[in-house]
């Protein structure tokens, strides 16, 4: 996972992309999940934690590595121009990313993480991919530190 997520470039998009695909690990989110998170959703006070809206209107709280909040907060001094209503990770329109935006972005993560790691090469990684390997994480909190 820490192959696929990279290291944050300087470019707005890969800044974006890094949050993202951090923030998928960190929450174990739905795609549909992640991409309606507002910056209203996010408490960075106190307990850092992120308010999800999930399937069947469920709502959760999910905790905040201190490793994503601190990312979060780059981003938002990034983007002063975002209110409490804006997406939190938009496309460069500033609209809500879709499905197939975030499917996109997680497969040039892969692309590019296999030239490293050549384990991931010929894999077929999906952002439901990042969704099982944040609950084998819960599962096993030793295989990283946050």
């Amino acid at each position: 996972m820490l192959t696929l997520i990279g290291a944050p470039g300087t470019s707005w998009i890969s800044r974006r992309d890094y949050l993202l695909l951090g923030l998928l690990y960190n929450t174990g989110a739905r795609v549909s999940e992640s991409n309606n998170v507002k910056v209203a959703d996010i408490v960075l006070d106190g307990a850092a934690c992120v308010h999800l809206h999930g399937k069947g209107r469920k709502h959760r709280a999910v905790p905040l590595w201190k490793s994503m909040s601190q990312e979060i907060r780059a981003w938002l001094r990034m983007n002063p121009q975002m209110g409490d209503d804006s997406a939190l990770l938009p496309n460069r329109d500033g609209q809500v990313m879709t499905r197939n935006n975030v499917a996109q972005r997680v497969s040039l993560a892969a692309t590019a993480a296999s030239q490293t790691n050549t384990s991931l090469s010929g894999r077929h990684i999906s952002p439901h991919c990042i969704r099982h390997a944040s609950a084998m994480h819960l599962c096993n909190p030793e295989l990283i530190s946050a």
